[in-house]
């Protein structure tokens, strides 16, 4: 035990060194960025109080060079929770080995009792067995650590989780980037299972191909007709008559549309997240059965369900276009909608555990539980 404490030690150390590094450098971007403000304001008051052209390109060179700053800042601010977030894991686990309760983060209660038989073995609770072996940091992690804790498993199965640990023991930097990983995911689950409950629903623009082209054919016709207008090339108003149809179109199935982009738009950061999860799961070369077996649940013909998540978050992140009546919001819908059904159907391909009386709707969870649960590993 002295070894994997030294161990931790070292790992909390390294990190704390690098925590200090990139918040001194962070500060001095920031103030940096001050600077180029002041400077820019500066610039451009002069030069049109003196009326000289010259201050003004400065100001606009300062301005550019600020806008870069701000991006240099923001990468810089997630190296330093990066690292911040690696030094709490270590240090964590340090504090796990020496019993240090008081010095683990409490565990918001997934439910509100705790049977009196469960509470007497120290299963559940406060220096529990669940908060010392209580890595996850997702909901779904956590809860299946605990259904692993009551529910009784087989001894094949014991086994096999056994074999796992032991390979999963020496993945040190693995087991901390999935816990990182799992850790800055900070939406509620309830937006998550929002978005697997959406993914579960019969898509009924599928059953209406004729309003999907027609919406594709109308925004290009608009643009066209528009951009034709403005250069002059006819003098009757086709833009505005696409617009008018559009938004016909929009007042006929747009908030049927909406209601489904409402599920999306706000979530494409947490799909992003459990795509990162995945990821990692899907990349690490494994040879325990359980383990290698896990990973062919999120490979099928030739997809992995981390690649189809990162794929959905980058049309989720451009699927808010209600409002907006000459590029219909409808085909938006239309196009993330096979994408997620794909990422679903491919994320567990033998079914989930039943739900909340829902019996397909764990299929999607399934595959980022699972990929959550790596992390409940005892190290």
């Amino acid at each position: 035990m002295n070894d994997i404490t030294a161990v931790y030690r070292e790992r909390h150390e390294r990190f704390g060194a690098l925590h200090e590094r990139a918040e001194q450098r962070w500060d001095q971007v920031a103030n940096v960025r001050l600077l180029l403000f002041v400077v820019a304001l500066a610039s451009a008051v002069f030069g049109w109080w003196r009326a000289t052209p010259w201050f003004f390109a400065l100001a606009a060179v300062l301005l550019l060079a600020f806008l870069v700053a701000i991006g240099v800042h923001y990468r810089l601010g997630l190296r330093r929770q990066r690292y911040a977030t690696l030094m709490a894991i270590n240090a964590e686990g340090g504090a796990r080995l020496s019993r240090s309760w008081a010095e683990l983060p409490p565990r918001d209660a997934l439910s509100s009792t705790i049977p009196p038989l469960v509470g007497d073995l120290d299963l559940l609770g406060p220096a529990s067995l669940e908060l010392l072996l209580s890595t996850p940091a997702t909901p779904i992690g956590r809860q299946t650590l605990r259904d692993w804790l009551l529910v009784p498993a087989t001894p094949a199965t014991v086994a096999a989780r056994q074999e796992a640990v032991r390979e999963l023991a020496a993945l040190r930097d693995w087991r901390d980037e999935l816990q990182l990983g799992g850790r800055l995911i900070i939406a509620p689950q309830h937006q998550f299972e929002a978005l697997t409950n959406w993914a579960v629903q019969p898509g009924w623009l599928r059953a209406m191909p004729w309003l999907i082209w027609l919406s594709r054919a109308l925004a290009l016709f608009t643009v066209a007709a528009l951009l034709a207008q403005a250069l002059g090339w006819i003098a009757f108003p086709l833009g505005t008559l696409g617009v008018g149809v559009n938004i016909l179109l929009t007042l006929l199935y747009g908030l049927r549309a909406d209601r489904a982009l409402a599920a999306l738009s706000t979530r494409h950061n947490v799909v992003e997240a459990y795509a990162g999860l995945l990821r990692l799961l899907v990349a690490q070369e494994f040879q325990s059965p359980l383990l290698r077996a896990l990973q062919a649940e999120l490979r099928v013909d030739g997809h992995d369900a981390a690649t189809q998540l990162t794929r959905l978050s980058r049309i989720m992140a451009l699927a808010d276009l209600r409002g907006q009546h000459v590029v219909f919001g409808v085909s938006v819908h239309h196009a993330a909608e096979p994408a997620y059904s794909l990422a679903a159907g491919r994320m567990a391909a033998n079914g989930g555990r039943k739900a909340g009386g829902l019996a397909a709707r764990a299929r999607y969870v399934r595959g980022a539980r699972r990929a959550c649960n790596v992390a409940s590993r005892p190290a």
